[in-house]
């Protein structure tokens, strides 16, 4: 009995022993027999192996492509107030003008503090009403120190469309209507809001929705960049 079992242990322990060598005997011949190509380009482990195979070498890897060209931005300006400094002036607040009366407009008004000095200034702005973006009979209504008017929206710098009024201007370059009714086919003045952001200076900012029906300012933001060694800095007093 013992010497059965004997010989099952051994003939247990010969299987194992040859499962094992027969796995280690395949996994180097299957690696010794693949190259660099394009079914194993795993094993373009070098730019230089993966050049020499007419491959492409990106993103510290292989591949049978060259590597994609990044398209150029749509919207370069808008992309680029990621990167930039912000000051919330308002948000989420009711505005319009009752009857068309200018003593019953319910508007906004703020007084800035800028400091340094600016590379760069945007004014951003969302505005709604009843959550749809304004209509020929409505307008946003900006000025700061008392220049300006209602916003000329075909003239915004490019963004993404939404189902919102979204604008975007360089402050140096803002173009308004002066008057009522609010008109595309109107021609529109400009003005430059740029150098109002000096060094210790006060900005007087004042803004409404022109409409007979309450809409709301979703948002006005200001972006800005400093010139380099300025720390600048734009706030609410």
């Amino acid at each position: 009995m013992a010497s059965k079992i004997t010989s099952v242990v051994s003939y247990i322990v010969l299987m194992f022993i040859t499962i094992v060598v027969a796995s280690y005997a395949i996994s180097f011949l299957v690696k010794k027999s693949a190259t660099c190509n394009e079914e194993h380009l795993n094993l373009c482990t070098t730019e230089n192996l993966c050049k020499e195979t007419g491959f492409y070498w990106w993103d510290n890897s292989c591949h049978t492509n060259e590597k994609p060209k990044p398209e150029p931005s749509e919207y370069p300006d808008y992309d680029s107030l990621e990167n930039l400094n912000s000051l919330v002036i308002i948000e989420d607040e009711v505005s319009w003008s009752p009857e068309g009366k200018k003593e019953k407009i319910i508007g906004h008004k703020k007084q800035l503090e800028s400091i340094g000095q600016f590379a760069k200034i945007y004014l951003y702005t969302e505005v709604s009403i009843s959550g749809k973006p304004l209509t020929q009979y409505e307008s946003l209504y900006v000025k700061f120190n008392n220049e300006g008017g209602h916003l000329f929206r075909p003239q915004s710098l490019k963004i993404p469309p939404d189902t919102i009024t979204r604008l975007l201007y360089a402050v140096n370059n803002i173009p308004y209507l002066k008057y009522l009714p609010y008109s595309e086919s109107k021609p529109p003045t400009t003005t430059d809001w740029f150098g109002f952001f000096k060094d210790d200076s006060s900005i007087a900012f004042d803004a409404f929705i022109s409409s007979l029906n309450p809409a709301k300012i979703n948002k006005i933001i200001i972006y800005y960049d400093c010139v380099i060694g300025s720390n600048c800095k734009i706030k609410i007093r």
